[in-house]
């Protein structure tokens, strides 16, 4: 929105609250169970911060399936560095 100039705060604020109830594609959570279920260790390295990741973990029904959920602002280094 900054980039094309955009300044309506009402617009941000929906958008915002629509990433946290993103749903994942449909094979995500039988493939993570699946890989789950051969002993790997998952985990989420994100730039969004833990408020959103754990709301988006959750609403897309994948809790418990992750090892770590890692957000950059742990480290304060965004990706890709």
């Amino acid at each position: 929105m900054e980039t094309l100039g955009l300044q309506r705060a009402n617009l941000r604020d929906r958008l915002m609250a629509l990433y946290l109830a993103l749903d994942a594609f449909p094979e995500v959570s039988d493939l993570l169970r699946r890989l789950k279920g051969a002993d790997l260790r998952l985990a989420i390295l994100s730039n969004g911060t833990p408020r959103m990741l754990d709301a988006v973990v959750s609403n897309a029904t994948l809790d418990g399936l992750f090892d770590a959920v890692l957000s950059i602002e742990e480290v304060g280094i965004y990706k890709p560095d």
